[in-house]
């Protein structure tokens, strides 16, 4: 089997595996209410500007187009998910 075929057929697997797990994790937020707060958005992405010469100037940066909150987002909801599944009892 040509090589291409393998690598086709591993993405096709891996793309099967990420929606549904994305999916899975999409419900555990919905359910368990793990959306984050502007509050954390605006923690992480003041985490972000921490190390430039002018922080104000990158989250000015990050607010001036809401599509740039994407990433910060996800990095909040991500902690959101580990601490709750840290949380819950062994």
């Amino acid at each position: 089997m040509p090589r291409t075929w393998i690598a086709f057929g591993y993405v096709q697997r891996t793309s099967r595996t990420s929606r549904i797990f994305g999916s899975d994790l999409a419900k555990l937020v919905d359910e368990n209410k793990l959306e984050p707060t502007e509050e954390q958005i605006k923690a992480v992405v003041a985490n972000f500007a921490e190390s430039y010469e002018d922080p104000q100037e990158v989250i000015d940066w990050y607010y001036a187009d809401t599509s740039r909150l994407q990433a910060p987002t996800s990095l909040a909801v991500e902690s959101n998910v580990v601490d709750f599944v840290w949380a819950k009892p062994k």
